[in-house]
C-alpha cells in the first residue's frame, strides 16, 4: 500500500510497524522517494520503539490513557470501554496463526502523578487518633509480614477509611510512603510501579468517577498489580466508598476489605476516649465520658464519625460551662433536677456539675428536631421572633442590634435601616434573645446550648422550602452589606460557608451550597466569595466529588450565568486545585471555552495559562485534545479545536513563545499529537480563525531558531488530514502570507521560513494533483 491508495488514513498508517528506511528520508520531503515506496509498506516519519502485548491483556491497559470516560454525569463525550481503547494505538499482526497486538509505547507512557506523603505526619496522626477495629490486628500483621501486598478498603467517609488505610501503611517501617495523584489513580500498571520499588502506595479511588459504573474492571486492574507489588517489595492500600462496591464483588475479591462488616466493628466509646485523650475536656475525664457513652448506648448504631462529633460536643459544652456565671449554672442545675434526661448512677457517683454537663452534652448531641418543632409550635405566627432566631444563628459574631436590623431585612427585603420605629414597637433585644433560646454575652447573641445555631438553620431550610431563595439572597446581602468591614465580612463568609458545607456533608443536601454559590457569583460585590466557597467545597473530603460534578454541569450548560462560569474558570485555574485534579480542570476548561461569552474571560485565560505552562499538564492537554478531535461528533471537534487554538496562544513569559509550541514539539509523542491538532485546524478552520495563533507560533519559530522543527510539524499535520492535501496547504499558505506581511520578526529569517513552508505546501498540491490524475486514469 502507498499514500496514493484511497481509503487508507495516514493516521492509521502511522500506527503500523515501519521499515528503518523512514529515518533516512529527508525532512523537507512530505513523502518517501518514489523508488522507496516499493520497499516499505507504510510511511512513518520517525523510528518508534514498539511493545508487543497479547490481545488477551486486560483492557484496563488500553483504558489507562483515557481520562474523559471517567468524567461524571455522562456528558456527551463519555465513552465506552471500546471507544476508550481507541486512545491507544493498537494494531493486529498475524504470525503463524497467533494474533499479537502492537502498541506504540510513546502513546502509552503517562506520568504516574506520584505524591510524596509526609510519613511523620501520618504516623503521628495514627498514634494520636486511630482506634483499631475488631479484627484489625490480623490485617496489620498480614501487611507487616508482607503476606498481603494489596488491600482495598471499602467504607464510606464517616467510617474512618482514610485513617485506617494510613494505619496499615504504618505497619511497614521499611517502605517509603507515596500516593497517587487524582489524574493517574486509575492508570496503574505493573511496569509503572516498577519506577518506584519498595514503596507503600496509598491510592484514593473515592474520586474515580467511573468506579461505580464499572467497579469489577477497576478491581481486576488492581488485582493484576499484585504480582508486580510482590516483585518490587511494595504494598498498595486503596480506599473506595463502600456503596460503590456491590456485595458480590466484596465476596469475589479477597483483597477487598469491608470496613462496615460486623467482624471489623469499631468500639465507638473507645474512639471518644481516644479523641478526648488528645484534647482533654474542661469537665470530666476521657475514661468517664467513655463509660457514659457506653452506658447510654448513644453511639451503637451510628457511624464512627458520630463518635468524633460527640467528643467535639463534650469539649464545646465543657468550655461553655466554665464560662457561665454562677446564677446561670444554678438555673441549669434546677432545670435538670426537675426534668433529668437520665438519672444519677449510684454505682458510679460523680459531682453534680459534671452530671449537669452530661445532661447538656446529651441534649446538645441529640437531634434538635423535637425541640425546634415544639418551639415553632409554641411561637406559630410570630414572624418577628422566628426571623430574629434565624438571623442570630447566621450572625453569631455580630452585635445584637445588627442582628435585629438584619432580621427585619429577612422578613422584608425592602426594609430600610433609616426607617424610624414608633416607641416601644416590637420586642426589645433582651426579650427577643430570651424567647429565641439564647442570651446576650458581650453584646453578642449566644445560644443556650452548643449546636443549636446550626440546628435552627437546618430546621428552617427543611421546614420553609418556598422561602429558600429569599433566605439565600438575604445571606448574600448580609455579606455584601459588610463589604466595607473586612473582618466582619470574612467572619460571616466563613459562617455561611460552614453552614452550606455542613448541610451538604452531614445531611447530604447540597441545595443550599449550590444556591449560595450561584447567588454569590451573580453579584460582583460577592463574586470573590463565590470563588472561595466553590474552591473550598470542591476540595472538601465529603462533598468535593459532588461539587466537582456540578462544576462540570455549570461549565457545559448553556443556561449557566456568566458570573458562575467565571467562578468555575477561576477555580479550575487555581494552582492547588489544578495540582490535585488536573484532568477535572482540563475537561471543565474545555467546556467553558465553547461559550461565546467566555471569549474575553481573564479567569479562563489564566486557567489555560496554568494548564499550558506546566509541562505535565500541557502534555496531558495535548494528548487529550488530539484524542477528542477524532470524535464523530462535529460539536465535540469544534469545541476542542477552539480550545486548542485558544490555549495555543498563551505565551510562556520566560522564553517568549507559546507554551504549547515549546511542549508540543519536545518529543515524538507530543509532536504526533500536535501535528494532528494543527492538521484539523488547517483543514476545518478558515485562516482568519487560526491566523492569530499560527502567527505567534511562526514568530516563536524565528525567535528560537526553530523553523525546521515547526516546518516538520506542519508537514506532518497536513499528512494527518486524511489525504485532503488541498484545503490544509492552501489555508496554511494564506496564513503564512498574512504573517509575512505583518510580522516584526527578523525579515531575513521570516522570509526563509515563509519560503520553506510555501515550498512544502506546493509539494502537497503537486502530489494531490498526481493522485487525482491516477484516479481518473483508473476510472477511464
Amino acid at each position: 500500500m502507498t499514500y496514493d491508495q484511497p481509503g487508507i488514513s495516514p493516521d492509521d498508517q502511522l500506527r503500523i510497524p515501519i521499515a528503518p528506511l523512514a529515518a533516512e528520508w529527508p525532512r523537507s520531503s512530505p513523502l518517501p522517494p518514489a523508488e522507496s515506496q516499493q520497499d516499505v509498506e507504510h510511511y512513518l516519519p520517525d523510528r518508534m520503539e514498539q511493545l508487543r502485548i497479547p490481545l488477551s491483556s486486560p483492557v484496563e491497559t488500553l483504558e489507562s490513557l483515557v481520562d474523559e470516560h471517567l468524567e461524571p454525569v455522562a456528558s456527551s463525550e463519555t465513552e465506552s470501554v471500546e471507544e476508550a481503547s481507541a486512545a491507544v494505538d493498537i494494531n493486529v499482526e498475524h504470525n503463524e496463526g497467533s494474533v499479537t497486538g502492537v502498541a506504540n509505547t510513546f502513546n502509552t507512557v503517562r506520568d504516574l502523578g506520584v505524591i510524596e506523603l509526609d510519613e511523620k505526619a501520618i504516623r503521628d496522626r495514627v498514634k494520636n487518633d486511630f482506634v483499631a477495629p475488631n479484627g484489625f490486628g490480623e490485617l496489620l500483621q498480614d501487611v507487616a509480614a508482607a503476606t498481603r501486598s494489596l488491600m482495598v478498603l471499602a467504607a464510606d467517609a464517616d467510617h474512618g477509611r482514610d485513617l485506617t488505610a494510613e494505619a496499615l501503611l504504618c505497619a511497614r517501617e521499611d517502605l517509603e510512603f507515596k500516593g497517587i495523584g487524582a489524574m493517574s489513580k486509575t492508570d496503574l500498571t505493573g511496569d509503572r510501579l516498577a519506577w518506584s520499588p519498595e514503596t507503600a502506595w496509598l491510592v484514593d479511588l473515592t474520586d474515580a468517577d467511573g468506579f461505580r459504573a464499572d467497579a469489577g474492571t477497576y478491581l481486576r486492574r488492581l488485582e493484576a498489580l499484585a504480582p508486580a507489588l510482590v516483585r518490587q517489595h511494595s504494598v498498595l492500600i486503596a480506599v473506595v466508598p463502600r456503596f460503590e462496591v456491590p456485595d458480590d464483588l466484596v465476596k469475589t475479591f479477597s483483597f477487598v476489605i469491608d470496613l462496615h462488616a460486623d467482624a471489623l466493628r469499631l468500639d465507638r466509646s473507645a474512639l471518644v476516649c481516644k479523641r478526648l485523650d488528645s484534647h482533654p475536656p474542661a469537665v470530666g475525664n476521657p475514661s468517664g465520658w467513655e463509660a457514659f457513652t457506653a452506658a447510654q448506648r448513644l453511639l451503637d448504631d451510628l457511624p464512627p464519625a458520630e463518635a468524633v462529633r460527640f467528643a467535639e460536643v463534650v469539649r464545646e459544652v465543657s468550655e461553655s460551662w466554665i464560662r457561665l456565671t454562677e446564677p446561670e449554672r444554678a438555673a441549669h442545675r434546677e432545670k435538670y433536677r426537675e426534668n433529668p434526661l437520665f438519672a444519677k448512677d449510684a454505682e458510679n457517683p460523680i459531682g453534680e456539675d459534671e452530671w449537669v454537663v452530661r445532661q447538656l452534652v446529651l441534649e446538645g448531641f441529640k437531634s434538635w428536631d423535637d425541640v425546634l418543632t415544639d418551639w415553632n409550635t409554641a411561637n406559630e405566627g410570630d414572624a418577628e421572633l422566628a426571623a430574629f432566631q434565624i438571623a442570630a444563628a447566621v450572625l453569631a459574631t455580630e452585635p445584637v442590634d445588627e442582628v435585629i436590623d438584619e432580621s427585619r431585612l429577612l422578613r422584608d427585603p425592602d426594609y430600610k435601616e433609616s426607617t424610624e420605629l414608633r416607641p416601644f414597637e416590637g420586642r426589645g433585644a433582651r426579650l427577643l434573645t430570651k424567647r429565641a433560646m439564647a442570651r446576650i454575652v458581650d453584646d453578642r447573641v449566644e445560644f443556650d446550648l452548643p449546636g443549636l445555631d446550626d440546628a435552627v438553620l437546618w430546621y428552617y431550610w427543611q421546614d420553609r422550602r418556598k422561602e429558600r431563595p429569599q433566605f439565600v439572597r438575604w445571606m448574600v446581602g448580609c455579606l455584601s452589606r459588610r463589604a466595607d468591614r473586612p473582618e466582619a465580612a470574612a467572619s460571616l463568609e466563613k459562617r455561611i460557608g460552614d453552614f452550606a458545607i455542613q448541610l451538604a456533608s452531614q445531611h447530604r443536601d447540597r441545595s443550599v451550597l449550590s444556591s449560595t454559590i450561584e447567588t454569590l457569583s451573580a453579584d460582583p460585590a460577592t463574586a470573590k466569595a463565590a470563588v472561595r466557597l466553590l474552591l473550598r467545597a470542591a476540595q472538601h473530603e465529603n462533598v468535593g466529588r459532588e461539587v466537582r460534578t456540578e462544576m462540570l454541569t455549570w461549565a457545559s450548560s448553556k443556561s449557566t450565568e456568566l458570573g458562575l462560569r467565571e467562578a468555575v474558570a477561576t477555580v479550575c485555574g487555581d494552582e492547588a486545585f489544578m495540582s490535585a485534579y488536573p484532568n477535572h480542570a482540563l475537561v471543565r476548561i474545555r467546556h467553558l471555552v465553547a461559550h461565546d461569552d467566555m471569549a474575553e474571560s481573564e479567569a479562563l485565560l489564566q486557567a489555560c495559562a496554568m494548564l499550558t505552562r506546566d509541562p505535565k499538564h500541557a502534555n496531558a492537554l495535548i494528548s487529550d485534545l488530539a484524542k477528542q478531535i477524532e470524535s464523530p461528533s462535529k460539536s465535540i471537534v469544534d469545541r476542542n479545536l477552539r480550545f486548542f487554538l485558544e490555549t495555543a496562544r498563551v505565551i510562556d513569559e520566560e522564553i517568549g513563545i507559546p507554551a504549547l509550541q515549546q511542549h508540543g514539539l519536545a518529543s515524538p509523542e507530543h509532536l504526533h499529537h500536535t501535528a494532528k491538532l494543527w492538521g484539523s485546524a488547517l483543514r476545518y478552520r478558515k485562516p482568519k480563525d487560526f491566523g492569530a495563533t499560527i502567527q505567534l507560533w511562526l514568530d516563536g519559530a524565528v525567535r528560537t531558531s526553530g523553523a525546521d522543527d515547526l516546518t516538520e510539524m506542519l508537514r506532518r499535520s497536513i499528512i494527518a488530514t486524511e489525504a485532503d492535501w488541498r484545503t490544509a496547504p492552501r489555508n496554511l499558505i494564506i496564513a503564512v502570507d498574512n504573517w509575512e506581511e505583518q510580522t516584526e520578526a527578523d525579515p531575513v529569517q521570516a522570509k526563509r521560513l515563509a519560503e520553506q513552508l510555501t515550498a512544502m505546501s506546493d509539494d502537497f498540491f503537486n502530489l494531490d494533483t498526481k493522485t487525482d490524475t491516477r484516479s481518473n486514469d483508473a476510472n477511464d
